[in-house]
């Protein structure tokens, strides 16, 4: 293992008090079927940003069409891939706003997300699919993705061309070389063609450019009101208009998820800087008032909310002392606001029909919360002669959500015991719970949507051979002791004797590594010693 409140204050009508403003606060954004007032036309989504909210949410609502008689299987695997490349994007950089001490006191994470939808009339893109080796449309090449009025791609893309064909979707044009004159395209004398590295290019990387729309919308419709973000543009000694001052900050360098440049790159600054301004009491960026279809917030999260996932498996909940749906919502990694999807479900109809409403729950019932969450993302990255796992999963974090790993040393195993000589548990010796993270690096800032290691060993002796360290990873839920496992993977490096090291495919974990996995953790102990059984944990199997 490698590892601003706003309070308001009641005052009688003679106090000179009561007569006070209250403090403002940045305006709710809710936007269906836009760019943001993009580079590229063909963009459209939908964006939300909630006031005082710490994300902004972009999403495709997409309504799939097949041309061809493609297998469930091909069909399967085409949503797998759309929505892998969507996680890519997700968490890929935030918005800095600065306050009027020039300091950036606000910080809005951008959150991408697909969902397919049932009905063409609910989405904002067509994704057409045609089959390999056929042309989207007469005129253009065989195998060519077109990302216009619709998204038209064929049924094998990889996931890094989808990345690129969703960066059309969220208003960004394309980058590379090529010959004749396209509206999504930077144009032919661009220096943009040269920075060859880029995801809108060849490459694969994050730029702040592909961001810097979104934040401009940010600031002009939900900021640009605040005195606290307000900066005076000084013109002949008089303040001629204010300005509201953002900056793009990434965080990922690319699609495999690694950490970004630490300084400035060509093309790629360390931080992609953008404003907007107001003279007169009218914003100088006025375009972000018209092209938009601007609807009443909707009551149901529909177009916004990640439920795009099937329903795995159930997890029966008992209620406790001062329990509530809403927190039990987000502790299984539920957006709070979408605690209906749980309410709602037939799986908890008889706890509905006694109860009548949510907020009537009592200590001792049992709630069954549909558990939907999958790893969306798991690459492995090469690192200074080793290689680094890095998972993510859908889903917020969740405080009743983690992770669990056991380990094969083969022949150069970190722990020994009579029973499992190359066997372990991959947890910190700092207390007795059995999971890969501990409390003290979830309140430092690790996030539990995701897991990372890089395990080491040196170069094995010519006696030795090949080191074969292997790993068992699962995503778990925690109820008290109960720790339910799902989405199980193996992952390993062969240690070379050359120091020469390769790592062993991510695959999913058969059923009898499953079992050895959960014999381990029932077995094996943490700081104390006691095996995790005598302890009082049980391990169940729901993959």
């Amino acid at each position: 293992m490698d590892r601003n409140n706003v309070t308001a204050e009641m005052n009688s009508p003679h106090d000179k008090a009561a007569t006070r403003p209250q403090a403002a606060i940045s305006k709710t954004i809710w936007l269906h079927n836009t760019d943001l007032d993009a580079p590229y036309i063909g963009g459209n989504f939908n964006f939300l940003y909630n006031s005082g909210s710490n994300e902004a949410i972009i999403t495709l609502n997409a309504f799939l069409k097949f041309r061809e008689n493609f297998s469930s299987a091909e069909k399967t695997n085409f949503i797998k891939v759309l929505k892998e490349a969507a996680s890519y994007w997700d968490r890929a950089a935030r918005i800095e706003i600065m306050d009027a001490n020039k300091k950036y006191t606000k910080s809005i994470t951008l959150r991408f997300l697909v969902k397919i939808v049932s009905q063409k009339k609910n989405a904002n893109k067509v994704i057409d699919v045609f089959q390999k080796g056929k042309r989207v449309l007469p005129f253009f090449p065989k195998n060519t993705e077109v990302v216009a009025r619709e998204v038209n791609v064929h049924i094998d893309i990889s996931k890094k061309t989808m990345a690129h064909e969703l960066g059309h979707v969220w208003g960004y044009p394309d980058e590379y070389e090529r010959g004749g004159k396209f509206i999504g395209h930077v144009g032919k004398g661009s220096p943009l063609i040269k920075d060859i590295k880029a995801l809108m290019n060849h490459g694969d990387e994050f730029r702040g450019r592909y961001f810097t729309h979104i934040g401009r919308a940010i600031l002009a419709k939900g900021f640009s009101h605040l005195d606290e973000f307000m900066q005076p543009v000084v013109v002949n000694g008089k303040v001629a208009a204010t300005a509201t001052i953002g900056r793009i900050v990434l965080l990922k360098k690319n699609i495999s998820g690694e950490a970004p440049y630490p300084t400035n790159q060509d093309f790629n600054p360390k931080y992609t800087m953008f404003q907007v301004a107001q003279r007169g009491g009218r914003r100088s960026n006025h375009e972000f008032e018209i092209n938009q279809e601007i609807l009443p917030l909707p009551t149901q999260r529909e177009y916004f909310a990640p439920q795009a996932d099937p329903i795995l498996f159930y997890e029966p909940v008992r209620v406790g002392y001062g329990e509530t749906l809403i927190g039990l919502a987000a502790e299984y990694g539920f957006d709070p606001d979408d605690w209906r999807e749980i309410w709602n479900d037939p799986k908890n109809a008889k706890l509905v029909e006694k109860r009548k409403l949510s907020t009537q729950i009592r200590r001792g019932d049992i709630i069954h919360i549909p558990i939907k969450w999958r790893i969306s993302n798991k690459t492995l990255i090469s690192s200074n002669g080793s290689f680094v796992l890095r998972a993510k999963r859908t889903g917020r974090e969740g405080k009743r959500l983690d992770w669990v790993q056991t380990v094969y040393g083969h022949n150069q195993p970190l722990f020994r015991d009579r029973s499992f000589p190359a066997f372990s548990v991959d947890l910190p010796t700092e207390d007795d719970n059995p999971f890969y993270w501990t409390q003290k690096e979830y309140d430092e800032g690790t996030l539990r949507t995701d897991i990372s290691d890089r395990p080491n060993r040196p170069a094995p002796t010519p006696q030795q051979g090949t080191t074969k360290w292997r790993a068992v990873t699962s995503l778990c839920i925690v109820v008290g002791k109960r720790v339910s496992i799902w989405d199980t993977f193996v992952w390993g490096i062969d240690f070379g004797v050359n120091g020469v090291n390769t790592p062993y495919p991510i695959r999913l974990a058969t059923k009898e590594e499953i079992a050895g996995h959960l014999n381990l953790l029932r077995k094996k102990s943490g700081r104390s010693g006691k095996s995790f059984t005598s302890l009082g944990w049980v391990f169940i199997d729901k993959n």
